[in-house]
């Protein structure tokens, strides 16, 4: 659980390729869409102004990136007659 969190937040949220002890599906795809996830996407923002924006928004909103392995996990144990489509994931509180 904790490789795929520190994967999630290497992406900048993006979780593009995932390695679990799960059974691996071949043939099956889910698309998961993460909303504002906590990572330090901002670090790299050279606009102060939009970096400060952003790292506010950050604490007050975002996304812890285990929920998003949750999610993950979620999807990939999955019996095999099961596939889930699409995952979205969004904050509770909004701006």
């Amino acid at each position: 659980m904790q490789q795929l969190v520190e994967q999630i937040k290497s992406k900048g949220g993006e979780a593009t390729f995932v390695q679990t002890d799960v059974k691996y599906k071949t043939d099956l795809v889910t698309g998961i869409s993460p909303g504002f996830v906590k990572t330090d996407f901002a670090n790299n923002i050279k606009n102060e102004e939009m970096k400060t924006v952003i790292q506010n928004g950050m604490g007050q909103i975002a996304i812890d990136p285990v929920a998003i392995s949750n999610a993950v996990l979620y999807a990939l144990s999955q019996p095999d007659d099961v596939e889930i489509g699409d995952i979205v994931i969004r904050p509770s509180k909004q701006n």
